[in-house]
């Protein structure tokens, strides 16, 4: 009988071994991300340097990969200013930050 039971309880600790972590953890699932900048408007010439903040738990900002970016009118899509200084000029255009999130292992947006 001690055999047995030990087998059984040998093979459930196998297969919740084969299970991703994630399955294990409780509200792994992120369903709103929570940002902060000091920026709020931008007035036409070199666009300032960003500060943008989360308050999230197991979210951060990749303030690498964080951009200004510019509303194409004629595209009708975002566009970067790549590796040039961004410059907002007094025309209209649509200014606004890519932000990118990095969520911690385990983690994932719903």
């Amino acid at each position: 009988m001690k055999k047995r039971i030990l087998g059984i309880f040998l093979c459930l600790v196998m297969v919740v071994g084969m299970l991703p972590l994630e399955a294990l953890a409780e509200g792994s699932k992120i369903t709103e991300i929570r940002l902060y900048s000091d920026t709020t408007s931008v007035q036409a010439g070199l666009l300032p340097e960003f500060t943008v903040t989360t308050t999230t738990p197991h979210a951060s900002i990749d303030n690498v990969n964080t951009s200004w970016h510019y509303w194409h009118k004629t595209v009708n899509n975002w566009f970067g200013f790549g590796t040039s200084d961004p410059v907002a000029v007094s025309d209209g255009t649509h200014y606004g930050l890519r932000v990118c999130v990095d969520l911690e292992e385990g983690f994932s947006f719903d």
